[in-house]
Formats: structure tokens, C-alpha cells, sequence
């Protein structure tokens, strides 16, 4: 289809708006159709001119050079301002009455007598975010079943945008996009997504076709019943418009439909290729292109001119004679100054209505940017809003914050005026609320040196340098005083910051932990001086400390982990005691070392200053002590002694065979406990023997106990028993040993002998080899010599006059001695 030859073929007959354009214009378009593939020299220059004016203020770009190169390396900016140039704005049913027409009217009348194999096409181009298309198939399916037809329904939806027609075929749409869809509509075909929004339901979405599409320069659809093309035509050039034309009337069907925008006409097109359906709603009907066939009339030779009755002239036939040609030719050249008079005046009106449509186009282009425009002022404003929501939430937490803070915080500004502080600020700047924009200089300083305060503030707002002292208040208080600027993207002067912190706890802590630190130093001197061996070690086996006896004993520790330096073990022993350790246990074992010297080893926690916590082992050498009580076992064993040994740790009680025979027990068996001991003691002896060991026990003194006892068999017999006690490095006691003879021999002896002694008929006394002194004499001795056992016991033979010659007495007793 060839454009009418009315159509100015010079874009400057069109008004494009007063905006002059810019140098750099066709530099930037096609800069836009090889980077982003999209033409737009079809766009009127005007509205691309302000679309990038529009730009390079958002970019804060005075030159268009300048822009040009920013759209040359920045793929965002170029993505935006195509963005800009199709100006996406669209609603669901917008313009109401027009819609209203096509459900009444124009689709009913495209459906009828439709079969079920048919398919209505319906084409919404310039589609953007989708509400239009949606739009159409909602009515297109509402006509449908109105109508019963059953067959498909299809709307194709094009646009230029890619990134739109995605948001367009997800179909969400917030509540206000959604509130001029009638409320059936919108029960129908969508769907609650939120309670900020809908979705288009499936029903509906898979009516529609959204499809990336140039109107200028793709392939038109084709066997379209209704296209619908608003609001695009008025942003294209005239030639650009005939070009959308003529791809429109080629999609539709004989008869289809075409839809404009309000301020959009087919211009020319409408006396060759469309019908005017409805002016005001901008509906047109396709015509087909019809060519006109001029018809020759044959000229006749004969000069005749047959009359009616009425003087009419049914024809004429050759040449007219002159008598009527007279009249006719005054008649015509009248009619043909008229004719060009009118021509003229057609050809003025013509320009002025060309004029009158391109402003009209011109203005409702402007007020589509404007509408784009004022969606983006909305949408800036809500998010002004929400910014100043925000930063109105941000100052009252902040006035919160103050308020509750215990630190005392005070604002300055570069002139150091006071700007805003804290309640907790009053005891150390005699403050009130109505001294904001005083002087610092003018409040009192209430804990030091006003001058020192006053020219430390100066130099941190002068130099940016932080200033900070610890101070001491009353009673043993302390505060933190900070002095630190506070500046814009690096400026300095902008004022200063005052905080005073609260440290006395931080001061009492740091105290103890001196005090912790010297104390531990004082123990580590007196474990220095230690003969038993001590070291710590960490959970990770690293001996943190070890003392000069442990250290002579084994070595230099050279780095070493304590399962490598005591036991020249690569990893952790089998019979570690970490575990029992660092659970809070105290663990008492014996270890033999590679030297063949034999410990008490003592494990327990320790608690460090930090709050970790060590293994603090004690090494108490038993060596001697062991060899000691072996060799008196032997010699007990020999002379019939039995042995014993209770640990107080376990509880448990080892008798040798020598004790367990003693109470009548076979040699080998397990001991009894102390409890069962007790029950072995004769009754009249057992709280006796009991608080012996006790006292022992308490008093760390060695005792020995002479008591009855009845062995298993039931036969009573008489023991001794003597304990020692040994302590750790503590003074603990950890095991009580001694010793257990049956004398039940012995006191039956001495019983016989005093028997034997006291009926003597010969006068006898025991005394003291060593200075004479008596301890027994039998009644004889009384009656020979006369003098009373009481007053002799305790006294020595020399007292009374026994013997006189002390030479003649020691070579009695060395004769006595030698005779045994």
C-alpha cells in the first residue's frame, strides 16, 4: 500500500514540539540501534530530545558530547534511556467508554457466525507491562461465551521492551493496578497472590502471546481480526506513522478492526484503507484498496441538439454548437475561479488541520511523558516517604538511645556550640535543656582543668586528632573521656564528639588482675622452692610451666609436650588423666619413671586468671619411702609381723598374709574393709583403737595400740597394731600403713613369769640395767631388805644403798651380760 500523495514528504512541515535538537542526536541513535538493536529514527525528534535531556539530568551531565561518551561505555545508562524513549504507560480498561464499545459492539460483531474451527486473532501492539493485552482477552472471552463460540481466542502482545514484556508475561500486579478491573473480571481471571497484589490466573494467561516485536521494520501478524494500536503512533514521524499503517492494514482481515489512541487518526489512509467506525473512540473498519478506471466517451461528428418539451437537452452528440457553448463558458471559468479559490482554501485548511493534528499528537505525547513522568514523581515521593518513615524511626530510636544511655555523649559543631547530649552527660557539664547552641566555652567543667578541656576540644576539632584520658572521680571512680571528631567524606571541622564512659568496673577488674597476676608470680616462687616436683600443662598437652625440681630430675623441657618429655611418647598416653582433669576431678595415681624412680602423682584443675583452665600435677617422690617399707615388710615378715595399708583415696585396705593369717583369713584373700576390722576388735577395745586412728588421722601422729581381738574361728587372741600416716604435697593424708602382731604368746609368757615372780621363795627385783632403778619386786624382796614396793619402783638401787661399789657392779653386770 502506497502512501496519498497529501501526505508531506518534508518532516519539517510537522510540529515537533519548541525543543531544539541536539547536535549530538543522530551520533546517539545510532549509537542505540547497533548497542541495544533498536531504531529509533522513527521516534519524532522532539520527544527523543527530551527523553535525553531528561537523561543527562539524571546523570547530572551538562554536554551532550559528554553523555554520547557515557552511553558509549555504560551498558546501564544505555539500557535506561531506551527505557525512557518507549514510554511504558499503560492500564487495565483505560478509557473505559472504549472498551465499553468493544464488548458491546465490536467483538460481538466479530464473532458472529463464527464456527468452532475458526480463531479470533486480536494484535495489541506497543503492549509494555500487559494490562492492555490482558484487557482485550478478557472482553474477547466474555464476547465469546456471550456469543457461543467455541473456538480459540488469541491475543498477541508485542512490544520493543524485553525486560517489560517479562514482567508482563509473569502477570503480578499490585492492588492499584489492579483497581479499575471490574470486580467479576477480577474474580475471574485472577488470582489472590498476596495481600499487596494479584496474579493473572492460568485460564486467562495462556490466551495471550507475548512476543519481542518492531512495528517498523518486523514482519507484521497476519489474519488479524482487531488491532489494537494506542498511544504509539503520536511519539513517530510522519513517515514513520505511515509505515505503522500500512503493517497494520496489511495484519488485518478484509473487514477487521483497527483501535487508536485518542489523539491518533489513520489520516490519509482513511478514503483509500479505512472506514471511519466511530471518530470519537478512534475505531476503523479496513477497506479494500480500490483503483479508479477512467471512462472514454466516443465523439460524435454530427452538430445536433434534440429539445424535451421542457427545453431540457437529453444529450448531445458531437460538438455543441457555439450558441450554447457561449453561456457554458462564462459558466465554467466562474466555476473554475471558484474552484481554485476553493482549492486554496482547502489546501490553507488542510495545513492548518496537518498543523492542528501534529500539535494535537505533539500534546499527547507530552502528556503521556508527563503521566511517566508523574508515575515516577509518585513513586520518588513514596520513596521520600518512606525515607523520611525511616530516618523519623532512625531520630527517635536515636532520642531513645540518649535518653537510656549510662554514657554521657555530647555533640559539638565545627564553632564547638552544643548540638545535642545525653541525660547521663550532667554530672561532668553543668547542662541543661536550653543551653543547645550555646558555647561550649561558657558551661562549667565539673571534673578538671576548664583550660585543658577547652584547648584539647580545639586541637581535635582543628586537626582531627583523637583525645583520650582516664579519669578519676569520688569514691573510687573512674570515667573514660573520649574527644573525637566527626566529618563528611573526609572533611575535617565538621565538630566534635564528647563521651564519657563509666570504667570503674573495667579499673576494679584490671586491679584484680594485677593482683591475680602478682599472686601467681609469688606462687610460682614458692613452687620454685618445692622439693616435690610441679608443672602445668594446657588441654593441648603443652607444659605452660614447670618447676627447678621437676626440671633436675628430667631435663630441659626444650618445647616439648608433657607425653614426650615424661614419657617419651609422639602422642597422648593411654593412661592419661586429662579428661577426669578438665572435668573438675582430682586425680591421685603412681607412676614409676624410666629412671626407675617411683611418684605419687597428684592431678587437679587449674583455674587461670584468663578464666582457662591447666592441669596442675604435684610429683612426690616415694622411692625411698617404698624401699623403706619394703624392707620392713621383709623383716616383718620374718619375725611374723603382718603388714597393712588403707588408701584413703579408694577406701581400699591391703593386709598382707602375715595380717590376713593374724585374723584367721587364708593367705591371699581379699582384705575386709576398716568396718569389718572394727567388728574383728573386742568390744571393750574398739572405740579405743577407732579414736587412735582418728587422732591420727587429725593430728598426722603415729600410734600403737595393744586390744583383744577374735579371730574367724571365734578364738580371742591379743595384737598390737601400730599406724603412720602419709600427706600430700598438701598435707593431706592419703594413706595410713602399719603394722600387726599377734602377742598373744607373749602376754601368756609375761603372765606366767609375774605368777612365777611374785611366789618366789627367793628375794627378786627387776631394774633398769643402765642406772638400777627398779621396776618390780616380789613380796621376799619386801621382807628381806624391808622397804616397801612402793618405795622402791622409780627408785635405783644406789638411792638406797644397795650396792656402794659402782666399779664391783658393772663388772656384775658384763659377766651377766656375757652369760645371757
Amino acid at each position: 500500500m502506497e502512501p496519498s500523495a497529501d501526505v508531506p514528504e518534508d518532516v519539517s512541515q510537522w510540529n515537533e514540539g519548541a525543543d531544539e535538537p541536539l547536535a549530538e542526536l543522530p551520533a546517539i541513535v545510532d549509537l542505540l540501534r547497533r548497542r541495544c538493536a533498536i531504531d529509533f529514527s522513527g521516534y519524532k525528534t522532539s520527544t527523543v530530545t527530551r527523553r535525553i535531556r531528561h537523561r543527562m539530568a539524571q546523570c547530572e551531565l551538562d554536554g551532550a558530547r559528554a553523555y554520547l561518551q557515557r552511553l558509549d561505555t555504560d551498558e546501564t545508562e544505555r539500557n535506561a534511556l531506551c527505557r525512557d524513549l518507549m514510554i511504558n504507560v499503560t492500564e487495565f480498561f483505560r478509557d473505559p467508554e472504549v472498551f465499553a464499545q468493544l464488548a458491546d459492539e465490536v467483538l460481538p460483531d466479530l464473532l458472529r457466525g463464527r464456527d468452532a474451527s475458526d480463531e479470533l486473532r486480536i494484535w495489541s501492539a506497543g503492549c509494555a507491562s500487559g494490562e492492555e493485552a490482558y484487557s482485550l482477552a478478557m472482553l474477547a472471552l466474555d464476547a465469546a461465551g456471550r456469543m457461543g463460540f467455541h473456538g480459540n481466542v488469541k491475543v498477541f502482545a508485542t512490544d520493543l521492551a524485553g525486560d517489560v514484556l517479562a514482567e508482563a508475561s509473569r502477570g503480578s500486579y499490585g492492588n492499584a493496578a489492579v483497581a479499575a478491573v471490574p470486580e467479576g473480571l477480577l474474580r475471574r481471571y485472577f488470582l489472590r497472590e498476596s495481600e499487596e497484589g494479584v496474579r493473572v490466573d492460568s485460564n486467562l494467561r495462556r490466551h495471550v502471546v507475548f512476543a519481542r516485536h518492531n512495528l517498523l521494520s518486523d514482519p507484521p501478524f497476519t489474519r488479524i481480526d482487531l488491532a489494537v494500536c494506542r498511544n504509539l503512533l503520536i511519539y513517530l514521524k510522519p513517515v514513520a506513522q505511515i509505515k505503522a499503517l500500512s503493517q497494520l492494514h496489511f495484519a488485518l482481515k478484509p473487514h477487521g478492526v483497527l483501535l487508536l489512541g485518542a489523539s491518533e487518526t489513520v489520516g490519509a489512509f482513511e478514503s483509500q484503507a479505512f472506514s471511519p467506525m466511530d471518530r470519537s473512540h478512534k475505531l476503523f473498519r479496513k477497506q479494500p484498496m480500490v483503483l479508479a478506471r477512467a471512462i472514454d466517451v466516443p465523439t460524435l461528428g454530427a452538430k445536433a441538439v434534440p429539445v424535451q418539451s421542457e427545453m431540457a437537452l437529453p444529450d448531445v452528440a458531437g460538438q455543441p454548437p457555439e450558441v450554447l457553448e457561449a453561456e457554458l463558458l462564462a459558466t465554467r471559468e466562474r466555476l473554475q475561479e471558484m474552484v481554485l479559490e476553493l482549492q486554496a482554501s482547502h489546501e490553507r485548511l488542510d495545513l492548518g488541520n496537518e498543523e492542528l493534528t501534529a500539535s494535537n499528537e505533539e500534546l499527547q505525547s507530552t502528556n503521556e511523558e508527563l503521566k511517566s513522568v508523574n508515575e515516577d514523581l509518585y513513586v520518588l515521593n513514596r520513596e521520600l516517604e518512606d525515607k523520611n518513615d525511616e530516618l523519623a524511626a532512625l531520630n527517635r530510636d536515636y532520642d531513645h538511645l540518649l535518653d537510656s544511655t549510662e554514657i554521657g555523649i555530647v555533640f559539638l559543631d565545627a564553632q564547638l556550640h552544643l548540638r545535642r547530649f545525653s541525660p547521663a552527660v550532667g554530672e561532668f557539664l553543668a547542662l541543661r535543656s536550653s543551653d543547645l547552641g550555646r558555647p561550649v566555652r561558657e558551661i562549667h567543667y565539673r571534673i578538671g582543668s576548664q583550660k585543658q578541656f577547652l584547648e584539647e576540644l580545639q586541637r581535635c576539632a582543628a586537626t582531627g586528632e583523637r583525645i583520650e584520658h582516664e579519669m578519676a572521680l569520688d569514691a573510687g571512680r573512674w570515667v573514660y573521656q573520649r574527644m573525637l571528631p566527626f566529618k563528611e567524606e573526609g572533611a575535617l571541622g565538621d565538630g566534635v564528639v564528647l563521651t564519657w564512659t563509666d570504667i570503674s568496673e573495667v579499673k576494679r577488674m584490671q586491679t584484680l588482675t594485677e593482683q591475680l597476676a602478682a599472686d601467681r608470680t609469688r606462687l610460682m616462687g614458692i613452687l620454685d622452692l618445692l622439693p616435690d616436683g610441679v608443672y602445668i600443662a594446657s588441654p593441648n598437652f603443652e607444659i605452660e610451666y614447670l618447676n627447678p625440681a621437676l626440671e633436675r630430675e628430667f631435663g630441659p623441657v626444650a618445647g616439648r609436650k608433657c607425653h614426650e618429655y615424661f614419657h617419651g611418647r609422639s602422642s597422648q598416653c593411654d593412661w592419661c588423666t586429662n579428661d577426669k582433669v578438665f572435668a573438675g576431678k582430682t586425680v591421685h595415681w603412681e607412676w614409676t619413671s624410666p629412671k626407675g624412680r617411683t611418684f605419687d602423682l597428684f592431678d587437679m584443675p587449674f583455674h587461670n586468671p584468663d578464666g582457662t583452665v591447666s592441669k596442675f600435677e604435684i610429683f612426690h617422690d616415694i622411692t625411698d619411702a617404698k624401699d623403706s617399707r619394703r624392707r620392713m615388710q621383709e623383716a616383718a615378715k620374718l619375725a611374723q609381723v603382718g603388714h597393712w595399708e588403707w588408701s584413703l583415696a579408694t577406701g581400699e585396705l591391703h593386709w598382707s598374709d602375715e595380717t590376713l593369717e593374724c585374723f584367721g583369713y587364708a593367705p591371699g584373700s581379699k582384705a575386709p574393709t576398716f568396718e569389718v576390722f572394727l567388728q574383728h576388735v573386742d568390744p571393750q577395745d574398739r572405740a579405743r583403737v577407732e579414736a587412735a586412728v582418728r587422732q591420727t588421722l587429725e593430728q598426722r601422729k603415729d600410734y600403737q595400740e595393744e586390744f583383744q581381738f577374735v579371730r574367724t574361728d571365734g578364738s580371742v587372741r591379743v595384737g598390737l597394731a601400730t599406724g603412720h600416716v602419709e600427706c600430700d604435697a598438701q598435707g593431706h593424708p592419703i594413706t595410713l600403713s602399719g603394722a600387726m602382731q599377734d602377742i598373744t604368746v607373749l602376754r601368756q609368757t609375761e603372765q606366767r613369769f609375774q605368777v612365777a615372780f611374785r611366789a618366789s621363795p627367793l628375794a627378786a627385783s627387776i631394774a633398769q640395767v643402765s642406772d638400777g632403778r627398779f621396776i618390780e619386786v616380789n613380796a621376799k624382796y619386801e621382807k628381806y631388805f624391808g622397804w616397801t614396793r612402793a618405795d622402791l619402783i622409780g627408785r635405783s638401787t644406789l638411792d638406797i644403798g644397795l650396792w656402794v661399789d659402782l666399779a664391783s657392779r658393772q663388772a656384775w653386770l658384763d659377766e651377766l651380760k656375757r652369760a645371757g
